[in-house]
């Protein structure tokens, strides 16, 4: 099966049938950025640069946000998976039996980085973008539109 799509059948060249677009990738944007902050694996504690998707503006399942990040990827379309290959350690897990099928992976030993680890508490550091310290997070600008499915995650205002 593709790493690049969602198992929802596929053609002969990897691309999904028989779904619209919107509806096989819920999320898109065209102002969204890899940001990349450094992280230890939790296995042989080297140090990397994990990355996500961020989105300063965009649609998930039909709602417009501002500044979310993505979490749990679970397919992208063919054009962000292109740009994403720039970022050799974050790929397809190779199953779908986690909650995210695409995940940073450590350079040194392999093992998958968790995407909990870096989205959900505030201590994360893909938890508040906006709010990081400039110094923490670098953002490289993805080109065109993005499309995927994952969970979108945001900080509430107060």
């Amino acid at each position: 099966m593709s790493p690049i799509l969602e198992s929802r059948g596929e053609d002969d060249h990897g691309f999904a049938t028989g779904e619209p677009e919107d509806e096989q990738f819920p999320i898109y944007s065209d102002d969204a950025y890899v940001a990349i902050a450094p992280v230890a694996c939790r296995s042989c504690f080297h140090r990397f640069d994990a990355i996500c998707i961020f989105c300063r503006s965009g649609t998930a399942f039909e709602q417009e946000l501002d500044n979310f990040t993505v979490a749990n990827v679970h397919g992208v379309d063919e054009s962000l998976a292109q740009q994403l290959a720039l970022w050799p350690t974050y790929r397809w897990l190779g199953c779908t039996d986690g909650p995210g099928d695409w995940a940073n992976h450590c350079p040194s030993c392999g093992a998958p980085y968790d995407d909990e680890l870096l989205h959900d508490e505030p201590e994360d550091p893909f938890f508040d973008i906006p709010n990081a310290e400039s110094a923490a997070i670098r953002l490289v600008r993805l080109k065109g539109i993005i499309r995927l499915s994952g969970d979108e995650h945001y900080t509430i205002e107060e």
